[in-house]
C-alpha cells in the first residue's frame, strides 16, 4: 500500500543523500591531496618519496572517515 511506497521513497532518498556525501568527501580528499602534493613538490622533494606521503595519507584517511584531519597530521613526524 501507500506505507510501502512513502518508506521506499524514504530508503532511496536517504541513500541518495549518502551518496551525495560521498562524492563531496571524495571531491574534498581530492583537493588536499592536490595541494599535499603541489606544497612536496615547491620543496623538490624527490618523486618517490612524494608518492610514499602521499600513499600515507590516502591510507589514514580511509581509516578516519570522519575528517579527523588533526589526528592525520599528529600522525606525521617532523623533519627539523
Amino acid at each position: 500500500g501507500s506505507t510501502g511506497v512513502v518508506t521506499m521513497a524514504y530508503v532511496i532518498g536517504t541513500a541518495h543523500s549518502m551518496l551525495e556525501q560521498i562524492d563531496e568527501k571524495q571531491g574534498q580528499t581530492k583537493q588536499k591531496m592536490e595541494a599535499i602534493k603541489a606544497w612536496l613538490l615547491q620543496r623538490d622533494v624527490p618523486p618517490e618519496l612524494i608518492k610514499r606521503i602521499l600513499e600515507y595519507y590516502v591510507y589514514m584517511w580511509s581509516r578516519f572517515t570522519g575528517g579527523e584531519e588533526i589526528v592525520v597530521l599528529k600522525e606525521l613526524h617532523s623533519c627539523k
